[in-house]
């Protein structure tokens, strides 16, 4: 049996893959869309692609942070604990 040490380890490593190895790549997707965006010389459909891909990535990462939320942030918490 587990003494709880490795379940708190690895709910630490969880919670680090999903604010930053999800959120990281997300906010150079959401990133390089503003930029295209911002250039303004794309037309009507290329424009509608670049909003459509920020939507979504936009989605993702709300998704990532409730999922990252509902992890424990110190050993021995819960999620409901922490408010």
């Amino acid at each position: 049996m587990s003494d709880g040490n490795g379940s708190a380890e690895t709910r630490r490593a969880l919670r680090q893959l999903i604010v930053h190895d999800l959120r990281s790549p997300l906010a150079v997707v959401l990133g390089q869309c503003d930029l295209l965006a911002m250039r303004g010389n794309l037309n009507p459909a290329d424009a509608a692609s670049v909003e459509a891909i920020a939507r979504a990535a936009r989605t993702v990462l709300e998704l990532v942070d409730r999922a990252g939320d509902m992890l424990p942030k110190t050993e021995g918490a819960t999620p409901s604990s922490r408010n």
